[in-house]
């Protein structure tokens, strides 16, 4: 993971801390894994981002509704439908026990945990990425069978950074498109993002692995290349 992307991670997380409370997100106001204020959404999205962060947008402009129209302080039971105080233990209703806010303390530890996990992810994928994957140990061979459309020489060639037309370059041959995902820039905070993943598979089912984001290379993995 490239410190630009730890950057955007933890800007766009902070920037939805702030604007949650600007706008007056409290919990009780969603219903299911949206239900939680503002320091809720900042470590759901430090965690989780590339799914938290848009699901935020999504439902940034609901919550700016229902603040606006002075509703904030109510919620839903979800017994009755009646609605009820953020505040209420029970509702004056049915009687059903209402959810209680989570403490601040559950929010720190989920935080800290949150904060380590990163770090031990920034860690382990920021050791030196474009230090070649060692071949496969003495005593495991994998078969040649056929043309290599990727060598192992070929691999190492290939540096972070490089657009997927100079990686074609230097393998020879397309590769296969695994999977492709795109998310849409907001005006003033983030430019869209598109992260593509390819893979090149020899006849002898040694492979290389290639993440593209932006059309820049920031990821790549090899099994088994000779």
């Amino acid at each position: 993971m490239e410190p630009t992307i730890i950057l955007l991670v933890l800007g766009t997380s902070i920037w939805v801390l702030f604007d949650a409370k600007a706008i007056g997100v409290k919990q009780g106001q969603a219903n299911g894994f949206t239900d939680m204020g503002s320091w809720g959404w900042f470590f759901a999205c430090l965690l989780l981002w590339i799914v938290c962060f848009p699901l935020y947008l999504s439902k940034r402009n609901e919550y700016r509704r229902i603040n606006s129209e002075g509703n904030a302080s109510l919620k839903k039971c979800k017994d009755c439908g009646h609605e009820v105080s953020v505040n209420a233990n029970n509702c004056p209703n049915c009687g059903a026990v209402l959810k209680k806010k989570t403490g601040c303390l559950i929010y720190l530890l989920v935080g800290f945990l949150a904060l380590a996990g990163l770090g031990i992810i920034v860690s382990l994928m920021t050791e030196d990425s474009n230090t070649p994957s060692s071949k496969p140990e003495a005593g495991f061979k994998i078969p040649s069978i056929g043309k290599q459309i990727v060598t192992f020489d070929e691999y190492k060639r290939i540096k972070n950074g490089m657009s997927y037309s100079e990686v074609v370059q230097i393998i020879g041959d397309e590769g296969e498109e695994m999977s492709r995902n795109k998310m849409d820039g907001v005006p003033g905070v983030m430019e869209s993002i598109e992260t593509v993943m390819y893979q090149w598979v020899n006849n002898n089912g040694s492979n290389m692995n290639a993440i593209f984001q932006n059309n820049k290379l920031i990821q790549k993995a090899q099994f088994g290349l000779k």
